[in-house]
């Protein structure tokens, strides 16, 4: 045991406080790491012995490049949706496809290629439409256009005609007895989940500012015609198609609202998902109807390297009743707009959507 006497001021070891004796104080210390002071008047404080600090003071992990960009998109384009669905805006505007930093590029309606200009990854494809004319031979058989061969438009609503188009479209797909479930031979079904998201409609009715996604299909593993009881799509093939009938016309110019909402809180919805952590993109394939034109949005966002790319191809118009029979072969033709369009759905989910950081 060492003594210590001390007679003059005594100091705390954060030396906030001072403490004046007019007595001698007398501390004993037993045990201690302290080493021996200079002299009897003075004592020094020193800091705790090694063992009781940190050995090491740990790194901070290094962020996620894809959590990072899922994120900023997420924060950055929520917000913004959200207004543009409450103020019933129709298209988005130049002004504001910058600000979000959203690049719009060209899209081959026949092929499913990026047109390469400004594309972050040209002359890609992430779906691969079968051609117009395997999709003529392939529904020869069946004839769909014996019982499903027109749709009325509403001469009153776009919003009312896309959907009656829709109808018939999936009539001419997938619709038992008449025709021989042509989505029944590819990979292709519809996500009986659907698109639910308070940011995936706007159901007014009035100012013709009306629109919604319906008929989700997502990729699976085997061919058939209903979902697996599981539910599992194929989790390395993260693309999904929807079909959205809005009230605004198309506009080769811009944008629609239902378009870009759809691209980006389906590929934010699919994001978080856990089975589809090892993917950076998010192709959303957007067969986009009003009235009786019709195109396809097709959404490239990538989070890891956090950018949004839509590529639009051209506005076709579709004849209420897209077949017909020719006078001098009696041979049926059908609009080579509407095969390629139907292309769309029998064709095959491509393209490299893996991250490359983990």
């Amino acid at each position: 045991m060492t003594v210590y006497k001390i007679d003059t001021v005594l100091s705390q070891p954060d030396n906030s406080t001072e403490i004046k004796t007019d007595n001698p104080i007398t501390i004993c210390i037993q045990n201690t790491d302290l080493e021996e002071p200079s002299s009897e008047n003075n004592m020094s404080y020193r800091r705790p012995p090694s063992h009781a600090l940190p050995r090491r003071v740990p790194e901070p992990k290094p962020q996620d490049p894809r959590a990072t960009g899922l994120r900023h998109i997420m924060k950055t384009f929520g917000k913004a949706m959200k207004s543009m669905v409450d103020c019933e805006q129709k298209y988005v505007g130049a002004e504001v496809l910058q600000a979000l930093k959203v690049r719009v590029v060209g899209l081959e309606f026949e092929t499913g290629m990026a047109i390469p200009e400004n594309d972050p990854i040209p002359g890609s494809e992430f779906i691969r439409p079968m051609p117009a004319a395997n999709v003529l031979q392939y529904i020869l058989p069946s004839q769909p256009w014996k019982v499903h061969g027109e749709f009325k438009p509403d001469p009153d609503s776009n919003f009312f005609s896309g959907r009656r188009f829709q109808g018939m479209l999936f009539r001419w797909l997938d619709n038992p007895p008449h025709t021989a479930f042509m989505l029944s031979g590819t990979n292709w079904r519809v996500d009986p989940a659907g698109p639910k998201s308070p940011l995936l409609e706007r159901q007014l009715y009035s100012d013709h500012t009306s629109w919604m996604a319906s008929y989700m299909l997502r990729y699976y593993k085997s061919p058939g015609r209903s979902a697996p009881p599981d539910r599992q799509w194929d989790t390395s093939k993260p693309h999904v198609i929807c079909m959205v009938h809005d009230d605004a016309p198309l506009n080769p110019n811009y944008i629609s609202v239902s378009e870009l909402c759809t691209v980006v809180a389906l590929a934010l919805k699919n994001g978080v998902l856990t089975q589809n952590s090892a993917h950076a993109a998010f192709p959303v394939t957007v067969v986009s109807c009003s009235g009786k034109q019709v195109r396809i949005v097709q959404g490239n966002i990538n989070f890891e390297q956090c950018y949004v790319v839509l590529r639009c191809s051209r506005i076709i118009n579709i004849p209420e009743r897209p077949w017909g029979v020719d006078t001098n072969t009696k041979q049926i033709h059908v609009d080579p707009d509407f095969l390629c369009l139907l292309g769309w759905f029998l064709g095959e989910a491509v393209g490299n959507t893996l991250r490359t950081t983990h």
